[in-house]
């Protein structure tokens, strides 16, 4: 077997390409957050049962099918969520659907999982700007 041992140093210009090109991402996720959030704050907030929870070849999401009131007419929709487990078929999950389109549901990825990745990206971000400054006192 043979082992390959490249010695090159990284170098103060890499690692400020790789921190600023990881801080604009991470204000780009923000700011698509945020609107989202915007967006989405007047939505209402109401209870919806699960009535199926099977992988679905036409949908490559992970979404649940779920039935809900709102002004007194059903509605049956389909849900996307980051995680399936502990949605079992006759729970109840909270929803929150716009007033004007009932049909039109607060999505959960935008809410919770991009915030998430943009935060491990801004720490990223961080973590290289700070080599830069701790490299530029050494020398």
């Amino acid at each position: 077997m043979i082992k390959l041992k490249i010695k090159r140093r990284i170098t103060n210009k890499t690692f400020m390409i790789c921190g600023l090109c990881s801080l604009l991402v991470c204000l780009l996720l923000s700011s698509y957050c945020v609107y989202k959030y915007v967006k989405t704050k007047n939505f209402v907030k109401v209870e919806a049962t699960i009535i199926e929870n099977e992988n679905n070849e036409k949908s490559p999401h992970n979404s649940i099918n779920i039935d809900y009131k709102y002004k007194n007419v059903n509605y049956t929709n389909q849900l996307k969520v980051i995680f399936k487990f502990n949605k079992k078929v006759g729970k109840t999950v909270k929803i929150h659907l716009n007033p004007a389109n009932p049909y039109e549901l607060r999505d959960a990825y935008v809410m919770y999982l991009l915030p998430i990745t943009a935060g491990l990206i801004g720490v990223y971000s961080i973590f290289c700007l700070k080599v830069i400054l701790t490299r530029k006192k050494i020398h």
